[in-house]
């Protein structure tokens, strides 16, 4: 008796997938944080004690646990491997490690202050909407979902344009062919 086989079914694909086009919009919006936000410039101090991961001089890692009130500085951002944006900061006091990670999830209730810097960053207000005025506030899921939903338009019309150029390039070469049309 023959074995009936069904097709496999394709697997879905993944909502979060890394496609080369988010890649660069969330290179864009780790760049622009980046570039309004002078590393260094602004120290944070810590509202509570928690554990996060800290980064020796020799490059390992560690869990470790940090107290409540030390200073940080910002020093970098760049995107993990799940997809969340992770904020590196340096303790402003020497310490026996060199950074301390922090996703951001983690980030923005332990520095008082740092949401509204990194959401003006972006250039959207961070603050409560003031009446008479048409800016309203945004919060870090809005003010990033915005961003990337306005940076993915910029690419999509920038293809756009690229293929409408290839197109017409590609029409107004036949067109220069006298003999094109004539058979």
């Amino acid at each position: 008796m023959a074995r009936r086989t069904t097709p496999k079914m394709p697997k879905p694909k993944d909502s979060a997938a890394i496609t080369p086009r988010r890649l660069k919009v969330e290179q864009d919006m780790v760049n622009t944080i980046m570039a309004n936000i002078d590393p260094g410039s602004l120290a944070f101090e810590a509202k509570g004690m928690f554990t996060t991961s800290v980064k020796y001089k020799d490059a390992t890692f560690k869990s470790k646990p940090v107290e409540a009130g030390d200073d940080f500085a910002l020093t970098s951002v760049y995107r993990g491997a799940r997809g969340q944006l992770i904020f590196c900061f340096r303790p402003v006091d020497p310490k026996e490690y060199d950074t301390i990670e922090l996703d951001e999830t983690k980030v923005f209730p332990l520095f008082e202050g740092f949401e509204g810097m990194v959401i003006k960053s972006l250039g959207y207000n961070p603050g409560p909407t003031l009446v008479g005025t048409r800016e309203r506030a945004y919060t870090w899921k809005e003010a990033t979902t915005d961003f990337r939903r306005k940076r993915f338009a910029e690419l999509e019309k920038a293809d756009e344009e690229v293929k409408v150029k290839v197109a017409k390039e590609k029409a107004d070469t036949y067109s220069d062919d006298p003999m094109y049309g004539s058979w």
